[in-house]
């Protein structure tokens, strides 16, 4: 899918962000400005961070599967190879946060491991003998609750105090909100009618206003204290790296991490098994059962330490399906706004907001 599907992780859902110099004052600095189609550029800032490097660098090679950034594997004569990340999405991430989170986050969790950072991008440990998590594995019955315990980790991650300042309460419901207007506003009507009829036509099919209602339905079902925690909010197959020897999974991409409700972030990973984010057009009949749902929660709270009966267990699989709901209305939203903003040509991006608020209906009516 085109490169701003992972850009659609706004900052919104963690809370704002400021920029803050002094974040960043005690991580290593490099001034070094990385052009990652010029591989000297790369091998300068590997030497100035990768003590091992050294020894001499043997390889460097582009990895695929980078949306908003540029990856390169660096492998050496002697020691581990390392991830050099060129980054993207220029202006929509504050880095001089997202930095010092990412060391934050790996340090708690183990790995990735940070290395250093340099102007535009950093360096990473690579995790030798892991891959991608494929589409057609989410639900694998093996993987899915090494992933949930993963995922209970991640939210056991206490923001440090210097860090605190830039995560503030969730911001779903504020973005959420701030979308319906935008995806309702005449402009972006007209801007999409000017670029092409048929997407004008399927635009008329999404009833904005009935939107609304449901949309402060949901807002009034969905208690305002649920309970929440530092999130990833953007649990794609490809941001769940396994390792089939040692049985392990890492989660990776905390860019778009941030305090959010426990149950989004649930739900939200729960409707990616159903995909769509290649062709927009998603699967729901790998949207997991309630037998799937009730051992992924299981899972999550026996590694979270706390009750994790069967009440339990069944009070999360209750709270994460409210938010699957709201999900379906975020991605639906953002997507009209893709619409206006970037046009369909390269993503059918009014297919797949047809397709999940519809699946939003589907659920209310009974029909899924």
């Amino acid at each position: 899918m085109p490169e701003r599907r992972r850009a659609r992780r706004l900052r919104a859902l963690g809370g704002a962000l400021k920029h803050s110099p002094t974040a960043m004052a005690a991580l290593p600095d490099v001034p070094t400005v990385v052009d990652f189609g010029d591989d000297e550029s790369v091998r300068g800032v590997v030497a100035e961070i990768v003590p091992h490097a050294a020894a001499g660098i043997s390889e460097i090679a582009v990895v695929s599967g980078g949306i908003t950034n540029q990856l390169k594997k660096v492998t050496f004569a002697e020691g581990p190879a390392v991830l050099v990340r060129v980054f993207g999405a220029e202006g929509m991430i504050d880095r001089a946060v997202e930095n010092p989170t990412f060391q934050a986050v790996t340090a708690f969790l183990g790995r990735p491991s940070y290395l250093g950072r340099f102007a535009n991008g950093r360096v990473e440990g690579w995790l030798e003998g892991s891959r991608p998590l494929s589409f057609d594995e989410m639900g694998d019955e093996g993987w899915s609750p090494k992933i949930a315990a993963a995922m209970a980790r991640l939210h056991k991650f206490e923001v440090p105090a210097q860090l605190a300042d830039h995560y503030g309460k969730p911001g779903m419901w504020d973005q959420l909100w701030l979308w319906h207007s935008q995806a309702s506003a005449e402009s972006t009507a007209a801007a999409i009618a000017a670029r092409s009829a048929a997407d004008a036509a399927q635009l008329a099919q999404i009833d904005l206003v009935r939107g609304k209602a449901e949309m402060e339905k949901l807002q009034a079902a969905i208690p305002a204290a649920a309970p929440v925690a530092f999130c990833h909010n953007d649990l794609l197959a490809a941001n769940i790296m396994v390792n089939e020897a040692a049985g392990e999974v890492t989660l990776i991409d905390f860019e778009y991490g941030g305090t959010n409700y426990r149950g989004f972030d649930i739900a939200n990973h729960f409707n990616e098994w159903a995909g769509g984010t290649d062709d927009g057009e998603p699967e729901y009949g790998k949207f997991p059962t309630k037998e799937q749902q009730t051992a992924y929660c299981a899972a999550y709270l026996a590694e979270m330490g706390g009750a994790s009966d069967e009440a339990a267990v069944a009070a999360l699989v209750e709270e994460s399906a409210q938010f699957v709901l709201a999900d379906h209305w975020y991605w639906g939203l953002w997507a009209v706004n893709q619409a206006r903003d970037e046009g369909c040509e390269e993503f059918p991006y009014l297919t797949y907001a047809q397709r999940r608020i519809g699946q939003y209906y589907a659920i209310i009516e009974g029909r899924a």
